[in-house]
């Protein structure tokens, strides 16, 4: 999800589980928190409920009161792409990697 007229952005990170999608983690940015962050789901990955983007499993990376390193939007249509394969280490062509 990308709107740069609202300086909001989010990046999903998941697994595909029996026709659904897991999500593991997401990158985000938007004006009414402090800077870029991550939500990751931590311990047990199969209790995560499949089809929910937040579930009791995800915490927040850094936590909303600790400082962040970087909290300037610099999002454009050419590189939002490019910041979820960074956030995630991803690399083009390799597994299923979909956009």
């Amino acid at each position: 999800m990308f709107r740069a007229d609202l300086e909001r952005y989010a990046a999903y990170l998941g697994r595909e589980d029996a026709g659904d999608i897991t999500v593991l983690a997401r990158y985000e940015f938007h004006g009414t928190h402090a800077g870029w962050h991550t939500h990751a789901a931590c311990g047990d990955e199969h209790a995560i409920v499949p089809g929910r983007t937040s579930t009791p499993q995800h915490f927040r990376i850094p936590a909303k009161d600790k400082r962040h390193r970087k909290a300037v939007f610099r999002v454009t249509d050419q590189n939002a792409a490019e910041i979820a394969t960074r956030a995630f280490r991803l690399a083009r062509g390799i597994g299923s990697f979909r956009m």
